[in-house]
């Protein structure tokens, strides 16, 4: 994945810890910020999440569209779009 430069202002304490930490894991100061991250955005709710107020907002003619997604695109392709069930 493509990374982005950010310019974060750290405290002392901060700094030197990510920087110890950085040392013991043979990494770069940058991994461990990116490391910490990624866990802390697995702790926000589903339902805090902004792309998850998608969800629900249209309705279709099938009801298993979330499990069968894949073969819905093969077969519209195949049917030159028309969207047809096989």
């Amino acid at each position: 994945m493509a990374k982005r430069p950010y310019q974060i202002y750290l405290e002392e304490d901060q700094y030197a810890a990510l920087q110890y930490v950085a040392q013991n894991k043979g990494v770069t100061m940058a991994d461990v910020v990116r490391e910490a991250a990624a866990q802390y955005l697995l702790t926000i709710p589903t339902s805090e999440d902004p792309a998850m107020k998608i969800v629900g907002l249209g309705r279709g003619k099938y009801d298993d569209i979330s499990l069968r997604h894949d073969e819905y695109l093969v077969s519209y392709n195949q049917n030159n779009g028309r969207g047809e069930r096989e």
